[in-house]
């Protein structure tokens, strides 16, 4: 924690420093201010050994995380009252078309997640340029985005067809 013992000079001194720094510095930290003051992309510990990156200050990160779990609240379906008719009609089954897509998704699925791994490879690899970094972070959260939203979709398909029979 490199703030803990600073006084507000010292702390200004080391802030514009790590501005101008030419280079890559890896800051641990829980002073928000400071992070948005010094960073430009952060590395996330998403849990269960997952690490993602974000290109931006913590500030950013913060309200798009927040803008994220809005985002999942406003998509949660409202649970409606089923009439007993409606309860007791057998499982459909899948459409063609429906059939279809959820092969799609498999397809679709499957090439995401071997582009992520091929992304996170060269993240991982340290042999890349800021930019680029940031630009492989920017798409591994795109790709992360894209994935949820199929894969819920591949989940629906997936639950009518094993309900069906």
């Amino acid at each position: 924690e490199p703030t803990n013992d600073l006084d507000i000079e010292t702390l200004n001194v080391l802030e514009s420093y790590l501005e101008n720094f030419p280079g890559v510095v890896l800051v641990v930290s829980h002073d928000r201010h400071f992070l948005d003051k010094v960073v430009d992309g952060l590395l996330i510990f998403e849990g269960d050994g997952e690490i993602s990156g974000f290109p931006g200050a913590y500030t950013d990160y913060y309200e798009w995380k927040k803008e994220q779990q809005v985002n999942i609240q406003r998509e949660k379906p409202v649970k409606q009252k089923v009439s007993p008719k409606l309860d007791s009609q057998k499982p459909r089954k899948l459409t063609f078309a429906e059939r279809r897509e959820m092969e799609g998704l498999s397809v679709e699925i499957e090439s995401l997640e071997n582009e992520k791994a091929e992304v996170e490879s060269k993240i991982n690899s340290g042999d890349l340029h800021h930019d680029v970094l940031m630009q492989k972070s920017q798409r591994i959260a795109q790709i992360l985005v894209v994935l949820d939203s199929k894969g819920e979709r591949w989940l629906e398909l997936m639950e009518i067809d094993e309900n069906a029979g």
